[in-house]
């Protein structure tokens, strides 16, 4: 339990400055692109909460399959869910997209604000599924006890997302771009999870394997 609390408080340590400093970037750029940004920042972290609850579900249901000696099955049940979380991040996606200006119209009337956010919700949005992937892959670790690969994987995707964030505001790319370094960190552990659940040592076996 502590090696799993240790592991988690780094993941939101690391999440929580990334956020922190992404903030801090566009607040240099004025008050339109720091109004801009926590809007679309609001909108990003409310859309998460819908892939909680696979998350969880992954927890619980790999370590209960595990518990019995069943990888088999733990795999099967981790591949259905992130095909349930593609579906659900897809729909996420699709409500935020389809209304064009109204989401962030609900936030603000200024007019060059929503532009910005108008500018930059594609990028959020087409990530979404991406999202509840990651999600889930990080609740399948927790299930599977991985604790010591989820701190390492935090690691290096907070160095990779710092570091774009760094070369960002050197060359002065934007607030576009802000955003852009900001998804370098799920995307790194996305693939860093789902590398973990396709190589030999994987708890549950190949996650890209249909057959025990």
């Amino acid at each position: 339990m502590l090696r799993t609390g240790v592991a988690l408080q780094i993941r939101n340590g690391f999440l929580w400055f990334v956020s922190f400093l992404g903030a801090r970037m566009a607040a240099e750029m004025g008050t339109v692109t720091m109004a801009a940004h926590e809007i679309i920042r609001q909108m990003w972290v409310f859309s998460l909460q819908g892939f909680a609850a696979i998350n969880v579900t992954a927890q619980s249901l790999l370590a209960t399959h595990l518990g019995n000696d069943d990888p088999n099955s733990a795999r099967e049940v981790l591949q259905r869910l992130i095909q349930i979380a593609l579906v659900a991040g897809t729909i996420i996606a699709l409500a935020l997209a389809l209304p064009r200006d109204k989401p962030p119209l609900l936030f603000s009337s200024d007019l060059q604000v929503v532009e910005k956010v108008r500018h930059v919700m594609p990028l959020v949005v087409v990530m979404l599924p991406i999202d509840a992937v990651e999600r889930t892959l990080e609740g399948g670790l927790l299930g599977c006890q991985q604790t010591d690969f989820i701190a390492r994987n935090t690691l290096v995707s907070a160095a990779a997302c710092l570091t774009s964030l760094f070369v960002v505001h050197k060359l002065k790319l934007g607030f576009s771009a802000v955003w852009v370094a900001t998804k370098v960190l799920i995307v790194v552990r996305f693939l860093g999870g789902f590398r973990r659940f396709t190589i030999p040592s994987s708890p549950i076996g190949d996650l890209r394997k249909s057959e025990p």
